[in-house]
């Protein structure tokens, strides 16, 4: 008798035991992703969860696989990349579709949330007063571009504020140049970029590329301009987890 009590304690634990690794896997399996990411011609990286690394585009090219692509706010799904010096767009039927500067691309088994860049407000006075604060040194503040992005996703009050004073036709009358971007999570800011630089030939600026939800999290891809003349770029990315904002790459 206490041996079937002892084996009848031992097949509980081992019931028990597999049904949280189960329970484990089934949650890891929900809430995890695996794919490839193509932001323009930038940049490609492949992103296990949260873990990003840049992949090469000629390596990516020769993988085949078929991408969601969203390009002028519309959604192309199952297409085909081609790689040739830029990546070229076709359908599903392999009829060519573009060769875009600008678009964003993936491929796995998960779905997205993309947000189309619709949703744009004006800078507030909360905003002027922060930018100001924190480019107090710029004796000529106001800015030629200006773009407020209000990333609506989730029930999270979201907004992507970029600013700059840059402009080919008034640059030589500037004291200073500056590029300037932030989050603002619920009234929490977070600075993303700033630049000030007084050669011109030095161009640097930032710009949304995309903004998209995967389970319960917000991610951004954030095109930085490092050199305007020689067209150089780079890509980078934020998870937005809650309210706060984590830089993964």
């Amino acid at each position: 008798m206490e041996l079937i009590k002892k084996n009848l304690v031992i097949i509980i634990f081992i019931i028990i035991c597999a049904t949280v690794t189960l329970l484990a896997f089934i949650i890891n399996k929900k809430t995890g992703f695996d794919g490839y990411f193509i932001y323009s011609n930038i940049a490609s990286y492949r992103c296990n969860n949260d873990e990003c690394y840049e992949v090469d585009n000629e390596d990516l090219n020769k993988k085949e696989l078929d991408y969601n692509v969203y390009l002028d706010n519309k959604e192309y799904k199952d297409s085909h990349l081609e790689y040739v010096k830029v990546w070229n767009i076709f359908d599903k039927n392999m009829e060519y579709i573009s060769s875009p500067i600008d678009f964003f691309a993936y491929s796995g088994d998960f779905k997205i949330d993309y947000y189309d860049k619709k949703n744009t407000s004006e800078l507030t006075d909360d905003d002027i007063n922060y930018i100001k604060e924190n480019l107090k040194n710029i004796k000529e503040y106001k800015p030629e571009y200006s773009v407020v992005y209000n990333i609506d996703l989730d029930e999270n009050d979201i907004r992507l504020v970029i600013v700059s004073n840059y402009n080919e036709d008034t640059v030589e009358s500037k004291d200073a140049l500056y590029a300037f971007a932030y989050i603002d999570i619920n009234n929490n800011r977070s600075e993303i970029y700033k630049k000030v630089f007084r050669d011109p030939l030095l161009t640097k600026n930032v710009y949304l590329n995309s903004a998209y939800k995967i389970d319960n999290n917000i991610y951004l891809a954030i095109k930085e301009e490092k050199n305007h003349d020689l067209n150089e770029h780079s890509i980078e990315l934020y998870k937005i987890e809650k309210d706060k904002l984590i830089k993964m790459n």
